[in-house]
């Protein structure tokens, strides 16, 4: 509990939003989300594939 009333949260929040700020917040989440996925070496090549469908998909 935030020891706060639901109007005071909804306040705080409808602030921040016209500011931009949570916008701002996803943006940069965002862009950091996308940077780490670039910078992982993840082996998602074809060419470094070990296994075929089939492995992944028993019939």
């Amino acid at each position: 509990m935030e020891d706060t009333s639901v109007n005071a949260q909804v306040r705080e929040f409808l602030a921040s939003y016209a500011d931009g700020s949570e916008e701002d917040k996803r943006s940069q989440a965002m862009s950091r989300l996308v940077d780490l996925a670039q910078a992982v070496a993840s082996g998602g090549g074809l060419s470094d594939r070990t296994w075929t469908r089939d492995d992944l998909h028993e019939r």
